[in-house]
């Protein structure tokens, strides 16, 4: 899935620019466990809007949606038709 993969590129970057070069796994928890902080998760709603035109004015923000590579992507899936040509 192309959402998968530039979620995961995203976050890898996210990480790297803090230090964290750890490797991680699609349902790693990244909030709750740290690696991941309140102000990365705005950046990953901006990569949202731009990359996928998700618009959170429409959509309820719920911070567990940012908890994995895999609860992002379901999140997208449920916010998004399959045949969607934003990114």
């Amino acid at each position: 899935m192309k959402e998968r993969s530039q979620l995961r590129a995203f976050v890898a970057e996210l990480l790297r620019s803090k230090g964290d070069t750890a490797p991680f796994d699609d349902a790693e928890p990244l909030t709750t466990s740290g690696r991941i902080d309140s102000l990365e998760v705005i950046q990953l709603v901006a990569f949202m809007e731009e990359s996928f035109g998700v618009d959170f004015a429409e959509v309820e923000f719920n911070r567990a949606h940012f908890e994995s590579i895999t609860a992002m992507t379901d999140f997208l899936s449920q916010v998004r038709p399959p045949c969607s040509s934003a990114a």
